[in-house]
């Protein structure tokens, strides 16, 4: 009778490690989760000296620049990837990002008599690489270097393919010059934040 006690007792206690066992670890489960959702990081807090892994390729953000019109406001960040290749990544608070690279002006084979003509009419096509885009959106917006709080006055025109992956933008500075980017729409959870600046130490 004795050793039925005991075995009893010796089941008891077993049972008891193993739920406070299985506590402790589904403790530690709910931790990781809190911390791994505190460390989230937002794109708005990336600046220079960050790094973005995007689709596998890692680059480094070698300027931020804010954009506004008409009470609206988007950024982008100038990134250098494999072998100093330039990228440009453009965000707002919608769900995509762009990754776009610079092309020549003359690639796209548009004049700035026919973009004059696409803005005034708030409608319009182009040609690239084969392909046909259409207008999107055609503003006036302040550039913001860097966050500088004065801005440069500028005039763009974004253009998408039919399936709205692709884009092809054209910007107009105050100069009178005109520069273009080619690239791809992209989920915004495609861009992971290795490190949001210079100030912080890669994960």
């Amino acid at each position: 009778m004795s050793e039925l006690l005991l075995i009893l007792a010796a089941i008891a206690i077993l049972v008891v490690l193993i739920r406070a066992f299985r506590g402790k670890k589904r403790e530690e489960a709910e931790e990781i989760k809190e911390e791994d959702v505190f460390e989230e990081r937002s794109l708005d807090e990336i600046d220079t000296g960050g790094v973005l892994s995007i689709l596998g390729t890692d680059y480094v953000v070698e300027e931020r620049n804010r954009y506004t019109s008409a009470g609206n406001e988007w950024y982008d960040a100038k990134l250098t990837g494999d072998d100093n290749e330039a990228w440009w990544l453009g965000w707002d608070d919608s769900d995509d990002v762009s990754l776009t690279a610079e092309v020549d002006f003359a690639a796209l084979e548009v004049s700035p008599d026919d973009l004059e003509a696409i803005a005034d009419e708030g409608q319009g096509q182009i040609e690239y690489d084969g392909e046909t885009y259409v207008l999107s959106e055609a503003s006036e917006a302040n550039y913001h270097r860097g966050g500088d709080p004065q801005g440069d006055q500028m005039y763009y025109w974004d253009f998408h393919d039919s399936a709205g992956e692709k884009l092809v933008g054209v910007v107009l500075w105050a100069s009178q010059s005109y520069n273009a980017f080619v690239g791809s729409i992209l989920p915004r959870s495609q861009v992971e934040i290795l490190r949001a600046s210079g100030d912080d130490d890669v994960d």
